[in-house]
């Protein structure tokens, strides 16, 4: 059994974490000391997140094979979230709140948090495309390939014809983090988490948390290109023609706060967060269940205005270690392992 690394399941349980409290809280800015928050959150969570699964995606980039059976698991699942979401939004929603009564269900489009399962499968693609493209008598240079992939980040925003089509604006946008994760060194970790760079790191964080809790306001354009799912022209912040050096931009300060988070975890296992970290797929697919409901029923604003901030953000932490209960995770684990027809097998496929 493979050993697990006891910090990158810290990270992931944070980001994780971050991610519920993010949808949860992104709701209004009612309260100042959300609007803080949110920005916070949005500034890196998805792209270090989306940096963790390349970075135990190696193998794909090794190899040049594309995973199918893996491919074939994110799709059950992103069919069967659209589902979940479309049937609980007419039928029970919709008892509620008639204007759902009439939800359609589209699956070539995501514009929420189905859109994720969706992008690992365009994600594992690219990876094993750029992957065969090494041979053992050439092999491309990482450094320069994470340069063009990161490009196409960039420029696509600038392309009328991108949107949540098949999440194809998502995947490129997102796509230099799940490759740098794939790139990185397991050795690069361990030295980025000497002591001396572990203090520098936390001196980072602090800076930009009271960098963004000051100047909030000149973050929000930050937490718009974090959604990945905007053209340059639609985010009103951004001046015509320089949306590209805003993406630079981001790319850059989600990097450095990821690099910093990472350098900054604790590498022992830590009850409850560590197992937590351990079970970040099931979470992320149950809270991108629960939460469409509780919001459309209008639940979420309820008991946002009714509690403290603090107490808030609680709750919402405690709902994400409810959804880690390992029942939960059975037919989730199931689903990423079918059983594919002979002709779509790879050596190794289950």
């Amino acid at each position: 059994m493979q050993k697990r690394i006891w910090y990158m399941d810290n990270m992931k349980a944070l980001l994780i974490l971050l991610v519920v409290i993010g949808h949860a809280t992104q709701i209004s800015s009612a309260k100042s000391g959300s609007t803080i928050l949110t920005y916070n959150i949005y500034l890196f969570h998805m792209p270090l997140f989306i940096a963790a699964a390349g970075y135990f995606s190696k193998r794909v980039y090794r190899t040049g094979e594309f995973p199918r059976q893996k491919a074939m698991g994110f799709l059950l699942l992103y069919l069967l979230l659209k589902t979940l979401n479309f049937c609980l939004d007419r039928w029970l929603v919709g008892a509620f709140v008639p204007a759902y009564q009439n939800a359609r269900l589209f699956f070539l489009t995501a514009s929420n948090a189905p859109w994720y399962l969706a992008a690992m499968i365009w994600w594992m693609l690219f990876t094993a495309m750029l992957g065969s493209l090494n041979t053992e008598k050439r092999r491309l240079q990482p450094g320069l390939l994470l340069i063009l992939v990161t490009l196409a980040g960039i420029f696509i925003g600038y392309d009328h014809q991108a949107g949540d089509f098949l999440v194809f604006l998502r995947a490129i946008v997102f796509y230099p983090f799940f490759f740098a994760g794939v790139i990185f060194r397991p050795e690069w970790l361990e030295k980025l988490r000497r002591p001396v760079l572990r203090r520098a790191a936390l001196a980072v964080l602090i800076v930009v948390f009271v960098l963004v809790s000051c100047f909030h306001s000149y973050f929000a354009v930050f937490s718009q290109l974090n959604s990945g799912r905007h053209l340059y022209e639609n985010i009103a912040a951004i001046p015509s023609g320089w949306g590209g050096l805003y993406r630079l931009a981001h790319y850059l300060l989600a990097s450095l706060i990821g690099l910093c988070i990472v350098a900054v975890m604790p590498n022992r296992r830590i009850p409850v967060l560590t197992t937590l970290g351990a079970r970040t797929l099931q979470v992320y697919f149950w809270q991108s269940v629960v939460f469409p409901v509780i919001n459309h029923l209008g639940w979420t604003i309820f008991l946002y205005k009714a509690m403290p901030l603090p107490l808030f953000v609680l709750c919402a932490a405690a709902l994400a270690l409810l959804l880690a209960w390992k029942p939960l995770g059975l037919p989730l684990h199931a689903l990423m392992k079918p059983r594919l027809p002979g002709f779509l097998r790879l050596k190794g496929d289950g």
